[in-house]
C-alpha cells in the first residue's frame, strides 16, 4: 500500500471516529434529557392519576410494576453512563504508531 492511500485510509477512518463522537453526544444528551422530563412528569402528577392509585389494600412488598421499574431506571443509567464512557474516551489513543509519515 502506498501513503497516498494509507493517508486516505487513516483520514476516512478519522472522520468516522468524529461523526461516531458526535452522534455519541447526541444520543448521550437526547437520554438524559429524556430521563429528565420523565423525572419531571412523575414529580408532577397527581397521585391518583390514572390507574396509580390502587384499588385494593396490596401486601407491603415490591410488586411487579416496581420490580420492573426499577429494572428498567438501571438499565437506563448504566446506558447513560456506558455512553458518558464512550464519549469520554481518548480521542486518538494509538497516534504515535502513524507519525512517522509525517516526516519530510
Amino acid at each position: 500500500m502506498d501513503l497516498d492511500r494509507l493517508n486516505d485510509a487513516l483520514a476516512e477512518s478519522n472522520a468516522r471516529a468524529r461523526r461516531g463522537r458526535a452522534l455519541a453526544w447526541v444520543t448521550l444528551v437526547m437520554t438524559a434529557a429524556l430521563a429528565g422530563f420523565v423525572t419531571y412528569v412523575v414529580a408532577v402528577a397527581d397521585p391518583c392519576a390514572g390507574m396509580m392509585c390502587p384499588m385494593f389494600d396490596y401486601s407491603p412488598g415490591p410488586t411487579a410494576g416496581d420490580v420492573t421499574m426499577g429494572l428498567g431506571l438501571a438499565g437506563l443509567a448504566v446506558g447513560l453512563l456506558w455512553m458518558w464512557r464512550i464519549v469520554r474516551a481518548d480521542r486518538d489513543p494509538d497516534a504515535r504508531s502513524w507519525r512517522h509519515l509525517q516526516r519530510p
